[in-house]
């Protein structure tokens, strides 16, 4: 396989996993994220076992990070009734992994580590693209600084700069409905 120079924009999840995976197989990775420094900002994720088996591979180490397993998934009504359970007692000898909760921040700082490590990846901080070439492919910076690649991926996250271009219209972030949202009762006055 002919290795590759492909950047990518966005060091989020979505765009360090990206980089760590074509890594993995050979090509040369240049990450451009536009904060200057990663914050501690997020949630909890879900770290499923097939996920976590992909993220070993590439060398991310979950082992100094705090962590808890799932014990299965509960879906409740707004009443809190119990919709669905599904118990995860076997997850590990079904699919070869742990199913983890963490901080998002645990699990971006600890892909951005792992990038940082490897030598088939530069992970420039503080990098405003300006402007995209799909032509060409390459990518002006803020700067003035033309990169380029034979792939570009744009991993730039839920405020990206290119999903209107590439779709030829605007088009607004969207419920992915990973949610389960159920109606509430409105509180009436007494």
């Amino acid at each position: 396989m002919k290795e590759l120079k492909v950047i990518v924009v966005g060091a989020g999840i979505g765009g360090l996993q990206t980089a760590l995976a074509l890594a993995s197989d050979g090509h040369n990775i240049t990450i451009l994220e536009t904060a200057k420094a990663f914050e501690e900002v997020g949630a909890g994720i879900r770290i499923p076992p097939n996920s976590l088996k992909l993220s070993n591979s590439w060398g991310v180490d979950f082992s100094n990070v705090s962590k808890i397993p799932s014990m299965g998934n509960r879906f409740l009504d707004w009443k809190g009734s119990v919709l669905l359970s599904v118990p995860y007692d076997d997850i590990q000898s079904r699919y070869g992994a742990p199913y983890y909760f963490l901080h998002r921040a645990d699990r971006v700082r600890l892909l951005a580590e792992t990038a940082h490590r490897n030598p088939k990846i530069e992970l420039r901080m503080d990098c405003k693209v300006a402007s995209y070439d799909f032509d060409t492919p390459s990518v002006t910076l803020a700067g003035g600084e033309i990169l380029k690649a034979e792939i570009v991926v744009c991993a730039d996250g839920i405020k990206s700069a290119v999903r209107d271009r590439v779709n030829g219209r605007t088009i607004p972030p969207q419920d992915t409905g990973d949610g389960l949202p159920h109606p509430r009762p409105r509180k009436t006055s007494a």
